[in-house]
Formats: C-alpha cells, structure tokens, sequence
C-alpha cells in the first residue's frame, strides 16, 4: 500500500467511525507504509481531525522504528499512540473506537513482551490501566458507551499482571468490575464473557477458592468453541486440578483425554489413581508431573488432592470390609501399606512402609474434613464408623 492509500483510507474509515477499518489500518502487524521526510506535514493535509492526525504521526513514527527493529524506540512510541487514541476518547470518541483501541493495547502488550524489559511490561500496566478507566467510567448512553470494552481491556490487564507474577492486582480490576454499572454479561460477546470467566476461575483457584474456581472455569469451557483447543487447553489446565480436589463433578474421562493429549500424559496417571485410592501409585504420578504442575501452579492442588485419594483407599477397604462399622486400624494400615508396596514394585523402587500411628493421623484428618463419618477409639485401636453414610459424599467435604 502506498503512503496517499493509507492516509486516504485512514481519512475515510475516520470519517464515517468505522472503528474495525481504522483499527487494521494502526495494527503494528499491518504492511509497512514507505515514508519521506514530509510525511508528518502530509499526514496533517490528509487527515483533518487534528487528533486522529496525531494518532497518525505517533503510529507512522512506531511502525518505522519497529521496521528498523529498534524495539526500546518503539515500545515508547506505541506507548504515545495508545495515550493518543485515550486523548481521543476524552474529547468524545465512544463505542466505535474499541476496535481501535483494542489494536494499539494489545500491540503494545506484545511489543512490550518482545523488549524483554520488565520495565516495559510495568509501564505497560499502567497505560492499560488507564484505557481500562477510560472504558469503565464512560458516561455516555449504553448504546455508544465504551463500557462495552471494559472487559476486553480487563483481560488484558490480567494478562500483563500473570506475567509480572503481581496477581494481587487483580483485585483492583475486580473492584472495579463489581461497583461500576455495567450492562448485565451475559449482554457481552461469548468470547469476552468466556475469557473473564477464565480469568475469574484462574483467580480463584490460585486464592484457593476451589468452589468458586469450579463454577467459573466450568463456565468458560461451556462457551468455549470446540475448534478452540488451545484454550481449551487453558481452561482445563485449571478445571482438572481443581475437580480433582472437589471430587466433584466427574473426574475426567478418558475421551475427554483423547482429545487434549498433552493433558492425558500429565493427568491420566493421577485421575486413575486417584479414582481407584491406589495411593502409591499417585504419589508417584504426581512426583513424575512435579516439573509441569508447578509451572502452571497447579503443583499445590494436586498435592492437596492426595486427601482425596486416601479417602478413596479407605473407602475401599471398607466396602471390602463388607462395610463393617468396627474397623481396625491395622487393618486401614495394611491397606495403605499394600498400595505402597505395590506401586514401589511398579516403579523399582524401594517401597515405603508407614506405621499404625501416621495411619491414625490419616483418618483423623478424613474425620476432621467430613469425608468419613465416625471417631477413633485409641485404646481399642479401632474406628467406628456412622451406620450411615459412613463416607459421604463429597459436596460436604472441607477441602
């Protein structure tokens, strides 16, 4: 495209607010435009809104040094094109400039990223912040409101505060969210309405908030198109773990498995153990996903999960037990050690025996969380056990 294209089209796609246009036009990724040494004063002959012919400069002046691979120089220059386009929005750019302003942030995130400087992505936050406001605190009527974009520039701020590893800062964003006067979500796009739910769900499980986490990650992945197996990927990454600790809903099953592979060799091995309470077997598992779960901080989780396992092993061995309401806790512990001894044989390894003392804390703990029903009686060596419900069901379990 030549220079007299692009400033033409810019002029035109201004002019009758095509804000999607206009937002192609000022992409980062779009083709090069050729510049003399006049092109600002061209750009100011051409474009006759003197903001829109700012935006022009600034970007021109970005690209060419992105171009020139001078990414410091142009981080600062998309800085000044997104300050740019938030002058516009205070002198009364509404809703059809989101497209635009949805480009300049997300190019800026991206340029940020690629200068490998973390003062880069900290300054990033904060521009974003303020195009963050600028959409949240619009007062002009819902129709041409730029509210339409609050949750779109609030995914990217989330994005940018996982990168820093300062997710405490979400919870300004949230903040926000939870007293501004929004349009109902369910009145925004799928795709933005499945994102925050993501980001909503990845909160919580980090804050431990594994209900919360279950209902919102389960929402995302509702609304996620089955042709969007990358965030699929994403999604499940969080809801595996967290339905592991719940044990409810339904472990994943092995189609669910079959269609996301890398998640099958991280957690085929721990949902089956942990569905069959084979304790050794799990721990080993989760000892071989140790590397990959603590990247995505998962690692905790699952570890917690263990309980679930152990109470799965216990239950076994009451049903084989003829559910016997009189159990030994020897006869727990030979159970234990057997699941022990067996995957230590699987694995080659040296098998680990615990004694009838460390069993007792495990059942201790199973009463404490409502996962058994019952109590310990240490001068019979025994657990007696509720005639009814003796392991209830998960819902009611303290996790």
């Amino acid at each position: 495209m030549s220079f007299e294209e692009f400033l033409t089209d810019i002029q035109s796609a201004t002019k009758t607010e095509d804000g999607a246009a206009v937002a192609d036009a000022l992409s980062l990724r779009a083709l090069p435009v050729e510049l003399d040494l006049s092109f600002e004063h061209d750009v100011k002959n051409a474009v006759k809104d003197r903001t829109w012919a700012e935006v022009v400069t600034v970007h021109l002046k970005a690209k060419d040094l992105l171009v020139r691979e001078d990414l410091n120089d142009a981080y600062e220059g998309q800085v000044a094109v997104v300050q740019a386009v938030l002058k516009g929005c205070s002198a009364g750019w509404e809703r059809w400039i989101l497209p635009v302003l949805y480009t300049v942030c997300r190019d800026l995130r991206w340029i940020a990223i690629e200068s490998g400087k973390t003062e880069n992505l900290e300054s990033t936050a904060q521009v974003l912040n303020r195009a963050f406001t600028a959409c949240i605190t619009d007062r002009a009527s819902l129709d041409e409101s730029r509210k339409w974009g609050t949750y779109v520039l609030a995914a990217l701020l989330f994005k940018i505060y996982f990168r820093l590893n300062k997710l405490s800062l979400c919870k300004n964003v949230l903040r926000a969210v939870d007293v501004s006067e929004l349009p109902e979500l369910e009145e925004y796009g799928r795709g933005e309405v499945c994102t925050w739910k993501y980001y909503l769900g990845v909160i919580a499980f980090l804050n431990e908030d594994y209900k919360k986490a279950a209902t919102e990650l389960t929402g995302a992945f509702d609304l996620c198109l089955s042709t969007h197996t990358v965030n699929q990927t994403r999604i499940l990454t969080y809801l595996i773990p967290t339905n592991l600790l719940l044990s409810e809903p339904r472990l994943p099953s092995t189609a669910l498995f079959e269609a996301f592979p890398e998640l099958k060799r991280l957690y085929e091995p721990i949902v089956d153990a942990l569905r069959l309470g084979r304790l050794g077997a799990y721990d080993n598992a989760l000892a071989n996903a140790e590397t990959d779960l603590v990247k995505t901080r998962a690692y905790l989780t699952v570890e917690r999960a263990r309980a679930v396992c152990v109470r799965n092993l216990l239950r076994r061995t009451w049903l084989l037990s003829e559910k016997s309401s009189r159990m030994e806790i020897n006869t727990f512990a030979a159970a234990v050690n057997f699941s022990l001894r067996e995957a230590a044989l699987e694995s080659g390894g040296n098998p680990e025996q615990i004694d009838a003392e460390e069993v007792e804390c495990e059942l201790a703990n199973q009463i404490y969380r409502g996962a058994m029903k019952g109590y310990i009686s240490r001068e019979k060596g025994m657990v007696v056990l509720s005639a009814k419900d003796a392991f209830p069901k998960s819902a009611n379990i303290i996790v």
